[in-house]
């Protein structure tokens, strides 16, 4: 079974490089429209080589710039909640069809699983966190840029700056939000396959297939001190973890706290009783013989 879940734990960190790539790949486009936009508002409009705000506000230019702005920011935002969502959905199941195959493995037996309901992933992936939805969470971000994209090009038509300059500042803006996007993408990315496996367990648990979990932490230097502190600890499938940064929960990812949650990238390992792990994947050094976090950070001289 161990050996299943590191496979799809890979197979869900190509699915969340995959959005990632995506994202920027839309991010860019918008950036490059935009350009686009002001260098052409800039060969109309300029006076001695600036555009001042002054000349914008003549016959509704700012106006209408503004809601090209918004246009464009409204396309992008669909287009990252589609990559999101599909990327998202293909995570879940990925996660929990493999999780299956392994159980059934492990037991030797059919367990009754079937094809996921769509109903059962969309609610998987809009399950607020940190009390927002995944939508919620786009739709303020959504708001955000726009008003930060319009602060931009206002002060820079105010300060009468050349082309360059504000073209610069419309990419910050837009670079700014793109690593929020990301951010998204690998946080909901290690969620959703955590509530994958998770809810695949749970079915067979309800079938009276005795299982454990236990909490797996990243082994690098850069694990949360209160994650490593966790790793090795074993509980009853439906029994909470609590984390000394606040979080609890039944899963990584899902604590409740953004301090835990936020790039978190733990994982669980599930066994059946009376099966413990043999090997664990270390990130740069590959399939070892299992250890804890404290015994990899001793053995690495991390403190």
């Amino acid at each position: 079974m161990k050996e299943e879940l590191l496979k799809s734990k890979k197979v869900a960190e190509k699915l969340v490089a995959k959005m990632e790539k995506d994202l920027i790949l839309q991010y860019k486009a918008t950036n490059d429209s935009f350009k686009l936009m002001f260098a052409d508002l800039f060969r109309k409009y300029d006076v001695k080589g600036v555009l001042t705000y002054q000349e914008m506000q003549k016959y509704n230019r700012l106006k209408e710039t503004k809601k090209v702005v918004s246009e464009h920011i409204e396309t992008l935002y669909l287009r990252e909640k589609l990559i999101l969502h599909k990327g998202l959905e293909e995570t879940y199941k990925e996660g929990y069809y493999r999780t299956a195959f392994a159980i059934e493995t492990d037991v030797e037996a059919r367990l009754s699983y079937t094809l996921i309901n769509p109903e059962k992933i969309r609610l998987a992936i809009e399950n607020p966190i940190s009390g927002l939805t995944l939508n919620e969470t786009l739709i303020k971000n959504k708001a955000y840029i726009k008003t930060k994209i319009n602060q931009e090009m206002t002060q820079g038509l105010v300060r009468g700056e050349p082309y360059s300059k504000m073209a610069k500042r419309i990419s910050g803006a837009l670079g700014g939000d793109a690593k929020k996007a990301i951010r998204i993408a690998r946080t909901e990315g290690h969620r959703i396959h955590e509530d994958a496996n998770y809810d695949s367990v749970l079915h067979a648990d309800k079938l009276g297939v005795e299982m454990t979990k236990i909490w797996s932490a990243s082994l690098d230097a850069s694990t949360r001190d209160a994650h490593g502190a966790l790793d090795g600890v074993e509980k009853k499938v439906k029994e909470n973890f609590a984390s000394s940064a606040g979080g609890y929960g039944l899963k990584p990812g899902s604590l409740g706290n953004a301090a835990d949650d936020v790039n978190c990238r733990c994982d669980l390992i599930y066994e059946v009783e009376g099966v413990k792990p043999d090997f664990r994947r270390i990130r740069g050094e590959g399939v070892v013989p299992y250890k804890t976090y404290s015994e990899w950070a001793k053995d690495k001289g991390v403190k």
